[in-house]
C-alpha cells in the first residue's frame, strides 16, 4: 500500500468526519432551542393553576403490566407491528423491493400516574391525561422480535397472504421508573394534579426516562469526540508527509483510518433523541 493511497484515504476520512461533525453541530443547535423552551417550565408547587407549563420529576406509580410478546414485567408499554413483504422493483430498477408497513400499533390502556417524591408526606400524585402518551416519551427500553406469524391476537385481523414475516417493536418503562415530565396543568383537585399537552405548538411536551440532563449529556459528549476524531485525519496526513513509511506501517495506518470512520459513524448514531414511531 503506497503513501499516496494512504494520504487519499485520510482526506476521505477528513471529509466524512467533517460531515458527521457538521450534522451533529446543527442538531445541537436544534437541541439548544428545544432545551431553552424546556427551561421556561415552572417547578411544580401548591400554587400552580390551570394553563401553567410545568416541569416535575416523578416515579411511575402503576400496577405491574406484562409486555404482549416477550412477556416482560413493566410499568407501561407500547408495541408496533410491521409486516414484511417483497414486490418487484419498478423499472429501471431490478430485483425485489422490501416493504415494511406498520399494520398495528397499541399501548397500555391505563394512562400513567406518577408520584413526585420519595417522602410520603410530600408526595404529589400526577395524572398524565394525554391520549397515547408514548409518542412524547424518550429513552424507553425496547426490543425487536421477528416472527412468521402475527404475535398479538388483536392484530391478526390485519393479516394478508402477501406478508412473509413480521417485526414487532416493543417499548416499555420499567416498574417504578423515574421520569422527567414537561407538560401543561389542566386540573388540580384533591391532591391530584392533571397534566396534558401544551396548547402552544412551540411549547414541547416531553416525558423523559432517566436523569433530567441525560438527554443533553450524551449528545455533547458525542460532539466532542467527533471533533477530536476530525482532528486526527489531518494530523495523520502531516505525519505521512514528514516521515518515511514502510509497507506495514502504511497498512496499519489504513486500518486505523477505517477504525476512525467506524467510531465516528457509531458516535453519530449514539445519543439521538428518538421518539417512539
Amino acid at each position: 500500500m503506497d503513501r499516496e493511497f494512504v494520504v487519499f484515504v485520510n482526506y476521505v476520512v477528513i471529509v466524512i468526519l467533517f460531515i458527521f461533525f457538521i450534522k451533529a453541530f446543527l442538531r445541537s443547535l436544534t437541541l439548544r432551542k428545544f432545551y431553552l423552551k424546556l427551561q421556561t417550565a415552572a417547578s411544580i408547587t401548591d400554587q400552580i393553576s390551570n394553563g401553567d407549563y410545568i416541569f416535575f420529576s416523578g416515579r411511575l406509580a402503576m400496577p405491574q403490566m406484562i409486555l404482549p410478546v416477550t412477556k416482560k414485567r413493566c410499568g407501561y408499554w407500547g408495541a408496533t407491528i410491521r409486516a414484511v413483504f417483497q414486490t418487484k422493483a419498478k423499472k429501471p430498477g431490478k430485483g425485489m423491493k422490501t416493504h415494511q408497513p406498520v399494520i398495528y400499533k397499541e399501548e397500555s390502556e391505563q394512562l400513567p400516574l406518577l408520584l413526585t417524591s420519595q417522602n410520603k408526606a410530600q408526595n404529589k400524585l400526577i395524572h398524565i391525561a394525554i391520549d397515547k402518551p408514548m409518542r412524547f416519551m424518550v429513552n424507553l427500553k425496547s426490543k425487536i422480535t421477528e416472527s412468521k406469524q402475527i404475535p398479538i391476537d388483536a392484530a391478526k385481523e390485519f393479516d394478508q397472504a402477501k406478508y412473509t414475516s413480521y417485526k414487532t417493536s416493543e417499548y416499555w418503562l420499567p416498574e417504578k421508573a423515574n421520569l422527567q415530565v414537561w407538560a401543561m396543568v389542566t386540573g388540580n383537585n384533591n391532591g391530584c394534579t392533571t397534566v396534558s399537552c401544551a396548547n402552544d405548538v412551540d411549547t414541547p411536551t416531553l416525558i423523559y426516562h432517566g436523569d433530567k440532563n441525560g438527554i443533553f449529556k450524551r449528545f455533547r459528549f458525542r460532539l466532542l469526540i467527533l471533533f477530536v476524531l476530525m482532528i486526527y485525519a489531518p494530523f495523520a496526513i502531516f505525519i505521512i508527509h514528514r516521515a518515511n513509511f514502510s509497507f506495514n506501517s502504511a497498512n496499519y495506518l489504513f486500518i486505523l483510518d477505517i477504525l476512525m470512520l467506524m467510531i465516528g459513524f457509531g458516535l453519530y448514531r449514539i445519543g439521538r433523541i428518538s421518539f417512539v414511531k
